[in-house]
């Protein structure tokens, strides 16, 4: 907690080994085939990073009665807090079965304090323990650094009243990422109806209908000096991929774009105005009396384009091979009615994603303000 922060009423500053106690995880030997295998759940911090909700019921590795006795690793009681305190430091989670984790946590064995209000501050302080973080080979924070984290803590009743609240807000995030999903999903199962096993199909390849380009370096420090109304299109999957906006561009009508480097390469996208991109954005402009629906054109390279990434090194799906992937094209006509019906799921899958990062700020605002008491909850 900030040194000068105000204590709320009733709250008191504890530190977390006064909260529980702290345990750390552990690995048998890996090369004993007599540890591994077994009944008792271990987890990883890739697992706790990858979870769509603060619970974790199951685990890809587990360990024998042997290698739990044999090792540093501790069975931890339901309802711990498992806390990554190395490589993606502070993400955590609440085990709902007993389970064991890797030497790369600290777990927090709550005492008469309530898990899910924890789970939340150490998620809101996440940076504070990245702040702690240490090590020459990589980062990690110490038991005693977490032991000793203080923050301002309230009464038992105020933190279930509290940690209710926010879970309320969880639940209606995790239903709305659900719909999303299945939306996609459904949107892929059109996407096979529409475009593929047609009779009416003519084989291209990328190069013969569209000029290939790139976009170029932006930095942020262009983007904070040069700040406009025209969209600069990165790599970023979020807020559809606008990383600022500056006063010139760069290039004008439509185009297909594409990530060619990085975790998202070959994520392919319709842009249409005036926009620039970064060199991480490869750019495709139709030829001249190529019979195209760029819309269509766009869902339909979405669709395959993956299979193109080189996964050598850093991802990559660069101009040479983008240019080389086949092209299914049926008649312009059935081009634009599939576009329109594509572009009408397109639509109604931005909507719900609008939606769903409107609630995550509500619920980020509600962190800040329940959690530190600048909004207080009636208790019964």
């Amino acid at each position: 907690m900030q040194n000068n922060q105000k204590i709320p009423e009733g709250w008191s500053v504890k530190k977390i080994s006064d909260l529980g106690n702290v345990v750390s995880g552990g690995t048998p030997d890996t090369n004993n085939s007599e540890y591994w295998d077994g009944d008792i759940l271990w987890v990883t911090p890739s697992e706790v990073s990858s979870l769509s909700n603060r619970f974790i019921s199951n685990t890809e590795r587990k360990i024998t009665e042997k290698g739990l006795k044999e090792s540093s690793a501790k069975l931890l009681p339901i309802n711990s807090l498992i806390i990554c305190t190395r490589a993606t430091i502070g993400d955590c989670c609440i085990n709902n079965v007993p389970m064991c984790t890797n030497q790369g946590f600290k777990n927090v064995i709550v005492k008469n304090n309530n898990v899910d209000f924890l789970y939340y501050l150490i998620t809101k302080n996440k940076n504070e323990l990245i702040r702690k973080a240490c090590g020459s080979t990589f980062l990690e924070i110490s038991k005693k650094d977490i032991d000793n984290l203080k923050f301002a803590i309230p009464p038992l009743l105020e933190q279930e009243k509290i940690a209710g609240i926010l879970g309320t807000w969880d639940e209606a995030i995790e239903k709305l990422s659900s719909l999303i999903e299945q939306k996609k999903l459904l949107k892929k199962g059109l996407m096979q109806r529409l475009i593929y096993n047609r009779n009416d199909i003519k084989l291209y390849r990328v190069a013969d209908l569209f000029e290939l380009g790139r976009g170029r370096v932006i930095s942020k420090e262009e983007i904070e000096k040069n700040r406009g109304e025209y969209p600069v299109y990165s790599s970023q999957t979020s807020n559809n991929g606008v990383l600022g906006c500056i006063n010139t561009y760069d290039f004008q009508g439509e185009y297909i774009t594409w990530t060619t480097d990085g975790a998202n390469a070959g994520e392919v996208f319709y842009r249409n105005g005036k926009f620039n991109c970064t060199n991480v954005c490869g750019t495709a402009k139709l030829k001249k009396d190529s019979k195209v629906n760029l819309y269509y054109a766009m869902s339909f390279l979405n669709h395959v384009s993956k299979k193109y990434v080189s996964y050598v090194g850093n991802p990559k799906l660069m101009n040479g091979v983008f240019a080389t992937i086949p092209l299914e094209l049926p008649t312009l006509e059935i081009q634009n009615k599939i576009a329109n019906i594509l572009s009408t799921a397109d639509e109604e899958i931005d909507l719900l994603n609008k939606k769903l990062e409107a609630l995550k700020e509500q619920k980020k605002g509600l962190m800040q303000q329940l959690l530190t008491g600048q909004t207080r909850v009636k208790v019964n």
